[in-house]
């Protein structure tokens, strides 16, 4: 066993072995070999043979092995000595699989007693291939330290026992505050126990355990195993933007992913998980937003231990296949949600440029990996019905904490304020209207918010610049609109958007004008057809007519209060995500 470990050792790739020292309980002379000697070894008391044999090390790393372990992988020791440098790490084992039977060891780890097994306790499912894991436990019969550790910890200590070697040698490091790890590497396994524990005298295990429990009583296995790439932040990490709700522990806990921090991620998203966790009913954590380039692997969405995962709009490349392993690895309720007929994107819509690629493959296989998909509007539930055979419906609704109260107007000079907010991607919707404002602009002062087409006569209009999505209520509320406009062009994507423009309107009592499409079927909004002469009358009529503005401001008015606030309808949210 040991000449075939020897072999193994000599057959590594990219590392340079400048000794090798045997210890074993029987001389063994490699005569006419400098590269090789044997020292004889009691491993009941192995520190201070260990300690003198390695005085003069001047070698980066020192491996410690034990004859059972097979490094068949033969760059290894190159992939551990490497996870040493780059993650700044003093001393890492590699990974083994988890033992048939998962009391092996146990007793032994926890300084209790000896059970013979073929490997560590550990389940390794979630370990990141070339990522080390945080760890408070070298392996037992193989690990790599660096010199600096080996010098600062002094060497072994006192009466190291080769049986709880591990153990303590890992006390050890950690009273000196010296990070260590364990690394998933293929092809690196054990075969039964290390022939040097087999022939260990027995008598005074019971002794040792005792004095091993008092010296080292502050020293607790808590298996966190958690990544190193985690810590560092170098990998991918949780939302540090947005935090963690910190809520008692028992309740459930729900990891959601928005998209973005503007209206799709956070009425999809935030706004309900947010109330959710305000009323108490859940824990949650936001993983990180699309434009911060970050994934959460699947180990990290393990460790946070979620009754459930939200999310939104999750169709790159890159999501899908980590939804994939999400699903292979976890067992965890995958919620799926979509706001947008994504498969077709006007080509005026700047969105669907960055749309990617072979989009309506991702959401197929998406939602065929997603245990329930949430979309806003019953014609989105329509066309992606032949998908998923469990589709829940719920509508955008406004948080009342923001949407509050509705405003006054007081239009100055008698002149009525109409106004529209919104962005880029309505330019087709907004472009018509050309004629409609040029025929009414004496009548009304034409207000755009966030966006308004270069092809209008800008010295005619009024034009506020888009603000973050935190002050835009108020910033739409302080444009004292008299008159509100939502007009949208004919097309399947634009029949799949819900009703939200006319909710932030009728939230602030704003008699409102809008296309007679699907999405706004259901309000008391005066509807069009996108006809300019029937937008221009219709507009000189409300402009003349005082109590039919007021009558219409309050029907918009009490229309979202009865159906489309927030926290009067959580108990949707609450069904769906599985609570």
């Amino acid at each position: 066993a040991i000449l075939k470990q020897i072999q193994l050792l000599l057959s590594q790739k990219d590392i340079l072995i400048e000794h090798i020292y045997v210890f074993s309980n029987q001389s063994i002379q490699f005569e006419n070999n400098k590269l090789i000697s044997g020292h004889r070894i009691d491993f009941s008391f192995m520190d201070k043979t260990v300690n003198s044999a390695l005085s003069q090390v001047a070698s980066h790393n020192i491996l410690f092995v034990y004859d059972n372990v097979v490094l068949e992988n033969k760059n290894a020791l190159m992939l551990l000595s490497n996870s040493l440098n780059r993650w700044q790490l003093q001393a890492i084992s590699p990974s083994f699989n988890l033992p048939k039977k998962p009391d092996f060891l146990v007793t032994e780890k926890l300084g209790v007693g000896h059970i013979s097994a073929q490997g560590i306790t550990r389940d390794i499912r979630f370990d990141v291939p070339l990522i080390p894991s945080l760890t408070d436990l070298l392996d037992k019969d193989c690990c790599l330290i660096s010199i600096s550790a080996w010098k600062v910890i002094g060497g072994l200590g006192a009466d190291t026992n080769g049986l709880y070697f591990s153990h303590q040698l890992s006390s050890q490091l950690d009273k000196n505050k010296i990070s260590i790890a364990t690394q998933a590497i293929e092809n690196v396994f054990k075969q039964g126990m290390p022939s040097s524990s087999q022939l260990m005298p027995a008598t005074s295990l019971s002794t040792l355990r005792e004095s091993l429990v008092k010296e080292n009583k502050s020293f607790f296995i808590t298996a966190k195993h958690l990544p190193v790439a985690y810590k560092s932040q170098i990998d991918t990490g949780l939302d540090e933007y947005f935090g963690t709700f910190k809520t008692p522990q028992n309740l459930p806990r729900i990891l959601a992913y928005a998209n973005d921090s503007w209206a799709s991620g956070f009425y999809r998203v935030k706004a309900p998980i947010s109330a959710l966790v305000a009323y108490n009913q859940i824990s949650a954590h936001f993983l990180p937003e699309q434009r911060l380039n970050k994934i959460a692997s699947y180990f990290e969405i393990n460790k946070q231990n979620p009754h459930a995962l939200l999310l939104h709009n999750f169709f790159t490349k890159k999501q899908v296949a980590a939804l994939m392993l999400y699903k292979k690895y976890l067992n965890v309720p995958v919620i799926l949600s979509i706001d947008d007929l994504l498969t077709e994107i006007p080509d005026y819509n700047p969105y669907s440029q960055s749309n990617p690629d072979n989009i309506n493959d991702s959401i197929k296989l998406a939602i065929s990996l997603a245990d329930r998909l949430i979309v806003s509007t019953d014609f989105l539930a329509q066309i992606y019905a032949h998908l998923h055979n469990d589709i829940v419906v719920i509508n955008n609704r406004l948080p009342t904490e923001i949407w509050k109260s509705p405003h006054k107007a007081n239009s100055p000079n008698n002149k009525l304020r109409l106004g529209w907010a919104g962005a880029s991607q309505h330019k087709n919707d907004l472009e018509w209207l050309k004629p409609v404002i040029e025929a009414t602009k004496e009548a009304v002062q034409w207000v755009f918010y966030g966006f308004v087409p270069d092809t209008f006569d800008l010295e005619t209009i009024e034009y506020h610049e888009a603000t973050l999505l935190g002050q835009y209520q108020s910033k739409l509320a302080s444009l004292n609109l008299d008159i509100a406009i939502a007009p949208l062009v004919n097309n399947n994507f634009n029949y799949a958007k819900s009703n939200l423009k006319l909710l932030e309107y009728g939230a602030l009592g704003i008699a409102t004008i809008c296309s007679d499409i699907k999405p706004y079927e259901s309000s008391p909004a005066i509807k069009l057809e996108n006809n300019s002469q029937q937008w221009i009358d219709t507009i000189n009529k409300l402009s003349k007519n005082q109590l039919l503005r007021n009558d219409l401001s309050q029907k918009m008015y009490d229309w979202v209060k009865q159906n489309y606030f927030l926290e009067d309808n959580l108990h949707q949210w609450q069904k769906a995500l599985f609570l």
